[in-house]
């Protein structure tokens, strides 16, 4: 019966039920012919007993399975004891269908590197029983008991309707048990239901704040949307592609995928395109047409050639810009995108008689802080005006952030935790609502299958997380500590931030609906001002003239709840307008808490029995400006050490402990918010220097660099007050560089943006300060940066470094390679020997500063040695 052909190495029940029909087949042949024999009376055959066949056949059965199987278990144990590797013992958190589909997965795979001890379940009902040969021993109580009797070093959380309480306390349970922890995704995402090995992850931040299962009750959607022409905007985004995903299983006519970014509407072409070969299979009737149209919404010309081909019934309109911090700094481009890109798509609807049409928006509309927010919610009146006017389907659905988009805070944490931290926070009681993508598309299509037209949808967002809440799971389940791993710092809140969001304005009169994740603001078109065609116009006008003043008039006009982060008008008035007669010392403006829970690494903290003193000291000395500068000469190395440039180092003149360099009072300064100050004054003695200094024959390339720390750098008017001192100077800006510490950019990539290319934009040259001080594969970020700079300055650690141990040349070689394939000039500060000295000139580096040369000099001594060194 082919029991010879087989491969017993492989064997599985097939082969077991093989064995099985050979035996009865023999048993029955048996039977037979013992019957004929007896009948035929054959003495011998009266001595075998009549269950003889059954007996055979089962003994049989039991030795040829056994002997066949035997190869299997005996294949199996000697893989293991050749690969060495143990199989790792694990718990499974919930005795329920997915936590048996695991088991039976990881028991089917040959070489599993699991080995399933015990299942634990909070149901009493399911104790002590046995499933799949495994016993359930208990509920997460037991846990403790369990991992100290069967050496467990895993729990895997087999649940996928569990809500993120739950996984959050068995987590930490897991923690304080020094467990690792694996769980199966959320319900929402095992689209095909099926559990297998390839499912089990890591937990992620998601779990912990994964929510009660939201159904979507696509009976009442899909009506809606079966056999209709559907166009998405933005389709190549987050929101917007998960919106053509669950649109697609409501059968459209057509879904047109508009996008102005190719390579993600691309990407959702493809995986849309396997997702409707798998419907097709099913269905083989199914009829839906794929479209894509890549356009810009500001150009009204391709939107009206894309209504007139496609003709869309239905529009979800989900392009947008959406980050804060970005749009702060390009106003116009939020305007000319998030507003008049709305107004071109409303009108094309209008004109082309599309019967629905949903606005995906912001809570940051409500109550707006940012010029982000006010677009937002300059584009919902928009879109109301247009249900109002022409008793349209057209509505608005705000939500929060949702986890795993490109904007949420999420990926920028897990980058900053990935290159060794610090993490950083604005503020530390920073709260924002999160929802899972998948759960707010569900909603926005609640949304858009109740909607009568003219009506804000606000999705129940369930409670506000804190964002250091956030970061400290993250670096948790990353496998640090924080405090002792990863530290968390606080920046302060950037320009447009909130400290908390808000879900309504005071005015909105809001009530649920049948869905309790969802509300409605019936009265949204009460909102609307009669002067929204006029302000449209201006704000227009303003964004083509690139007038950021006008911007935000014309945004108050229109949004009378317009406010900065710090709760007043960002309207701006005349005082903030006349920049060049500002004064530092006067108090017109208040610069932005720098809070911070770990010190500068190039800064020693002053001394914690003085510090409460030091900075009473300090708020006189801010008053009386007792205050020098000192510049420390940097010399070009190659070329008998000519003086090119100085650096100008800020001192305090303190009345009792003498000269203090900078670091030693950086940090009491910036706790007490005078840092903002401190520095302008500096900028204003450094400008008036540098004109006494150009009178001088000085070298051609002669600069006077100054060191920024990153508080300066995020304060919201420091440029503009740099700016201010130029004009009033009238300073030769492109002698001055200023340096940006390495740190700056690693850790606020979002606002290094906006300080570098602001700062290039006065005219000054750029350097980057401290390279060096993290490990080169930790400075990938700077990459996409290095264009901007005009050189960088090695960190002083590393020419310390250098003099003691001889590996550090490779070091220095591969920043030197790196710079002169960057088109940047090195210096290397810090230089306090001649070994140092004569290392660094082997090297071909350009430019030295050190103590080896000269200490910090005042500007009559600078001047002096500028005048000596023009006579040699």
């Amino acid at each position: 019966m082919g029991s010879y052909r087989r491969c017993w190495r492989f064997a599985s029940t097939e082969d077991l039920l093989q064995i099985a029909a050979a035996c009865a087949a023999i048993s029955f042949a048996e039977s037979f012919i013992l019957s004929i024999a007896y009948f035929y009376g054959a003495s011998d055959i009266f001595l075998l007993p009549r269950s003889f066949p059954l007996l055979d056949g089962l003994l049989t059965f039991t030795g040829v399975g056994a002997a066949r199987f035997s190869v299997k278990a005996f294949e199996k144990s000697l893989h293991q004891r050749r690969s060495g590797q143990p199989r790792e013992r694990v718990i499974i958190y919930g005795a329920g269908t997915a936590g048996v589909a695991l088991v039976d997965a990881i028991q089917r795979r040959e070489r599993s590197a699991l080995e399933p001890v015990a299942f634990i379940d909070d149901d009493p009902k399911k104790l002590d029983l046995k499933i799949r040969g495994i016993s359930v021993l208990g509920s997460r109580l037991e846990l403790p008991d369990l991992v100290a009797r069967l050496d467990v070093k895993r729990v895997i959380i087999a649940i996928p309707s569990a809500g993120g309480t739950a996984i959050r306390e068995i987590v930490q349970l897991c923690r304080d048990l020094n467990l690792a922890t694996s769980t199966l995704p959320s319900i929402h995402e095992i689209i095909d239901g099926k559990v297998n090995l390839k499912s089990v992850r890591d937990v992620k931040i998601e779990d912990l704040l994964r929510r009660d299962t939201i159904c979507s009750d696509l009976e009442k959607v899909a009506p809606n949307l079966r056999s209709k022409r559907v166009l998405v905007t933005g389709a190549g985004g987050s929101i917007g592609s998960e919106i053509c995903r669950q649109i697609l299983q409501c059968h459209p006519a057509e879904l047109i995928l508009m996008g102005h970014g190719e390579n993600s509407v691309f990407s959702i072409q493809q995986e849309l395109n396997q997702l409707l070969q798998a419907l097709r299979a099913s269905q083989p009737h199914l009829s839906i047409r794929l479209s894509v149209l890549i356009a810009d919404l500001k150009d009204h010309n391709r939107l009206e050639y894309a209504f007139q081909k496609f003709k869309p019934e239905v529009v979800f309109h989900a392009a947008a810009h959406k980050h804060v911090p970005m749009m702060e700094l390009n106003p116009s481009e939020a305007i000319m995108n998030n507003v008049l890109g709305t107004k071109n798509l409303v009108e094309m609807a209008l004109a082309h008689n599309t019967s629905q049409f949903v606005m995906i928006s912001t809570d940051k509309a409500v109550n707006p802080s940012s010029l982000m927010g006010a677009s937002k919610r300059v584009g919902e009146l928009i879109v109301l005006r247009a249900a109002q006017q022409k008793h349209k389907q057209f509505c608005v659905v705000r939500f929060g952030n949702v986890l795993g988009s490109r904007g949420s805070v999420v990926p920028t944490l897990k980058g900053q935790i990935e290159r060794g931290g610090p993490v950083t926070i604005t503020h530390p009681d920073v709260t924002r609502y999160f929802m899972t993508i998948p759960e707010a598309v569900h909603l926005v299509l609640q949304a858009k299958a109740i909607s009568q037209g003219g009506e804000i949808f606000m999705l129940n967002m369930g409670r506000p997380i804190k964002i250091v809440d956030l970061a400290r799971d993250l670096i948790r389940l990353s496998g640090y500590e924080v405090g002792t791993d990863i530290d968390i710092i606080y920046t302060g809140l950037r320009p447009g931030e909130k400290l908390h969001e808000e879900l309504f304005l005071a005015e909105e009169a809001c009530k649920p609906t049948e869905n309790e994740n969802l509300f409605v603001v019936q009265n949204a078109v009460s909102q609307i001002p009669t002067h929204l065609e006029e302000g449209l116009h201006g704000l227009f006008q303003a964004a083509l003239d690139h007038n950021e003043v006008m911007i935000r008039f014309y945004f108050k006009r229109l949004i009378p709840g317009l406010r900065s982060n710090s709760g007043s008008s960002i309207f701006p008035t005349q005082r903030s307008l006349r920049l060049a007669q500002f004064n530092p010392f006067k108090g017109d403006r208040k610069p932005q808490p720098h809070i911070s829970s770990r010190p500068n690494p190039l800064s020693p903290a002053p001394n914690p029995s003085r510090g409460d003193e030091l900075a009473q000291e300090l708020s006189v000395a801010v008053v009386t400006r007792d205050f020098k500068v000192l510049y420390q000469p940097i010399l070009m190395l190659q070329k008998n050490y000519v003086v090119a440039g100085f650096e100008a180092l800020l001192h305090w003149e303190h009345p009792r402990h003498g000269l203090m360099r900078s670091s030693q009072f950086i940090q009491i300064a910036d706790r007490t918010q005078h840092i903002h100050a401190i520095g302008l004054w500096g900028m204003r003695e450094i400008c008036l220097q540098l004109r006494t200094l150009e009178v001088l024959n000085l070298h051609p390339s002669f600069t006077i660099s100054v060191n920024w720390s990153s508080s300066q750098l995020l304060h919201p008017d420091f440029i503009a007050n740099l700016g201010a001192i130029f004009q009033e100077t009238q300073a030769n800006v492109s002698r001055l560089c200023f340096e940006i510490p390495e740190q700056f950019i690693t850790q606020h990539p979002e606002a290094a943006i906006a300080a570098l290319l602001k700062m290039k934009g006065l005219g000054a040259r750029l350097l980057l300060d401290n390279f060096g001080f993290s490990p080169l594969k930790q400075l990938s970020p700077l990459m996409d940066w290095v264009h901007i700079f005009d050189g960088l300055k090695i960190d002083r650690s590393r020419i310390h470094e250098l003099s003691q141990n001889a590996d550090n040349l490779d070091f220095f070689q591969t920043v030197l390679d790196l710079s002169k394939s960057w088109g940047l000039d090195t210096i290397a500060t810090g230089i306090e020997s001649p070994q140092q000295l004569t290392q660094l000139k082997n090297l071909q580096c350009k430019y030295g500063q050190g103590y080896f040369f000269l200490r910090p000099i005042n500007g009559a001594q600078a001047q002096t040695l500028l005048q000596v060194q023009s006579l040699n």
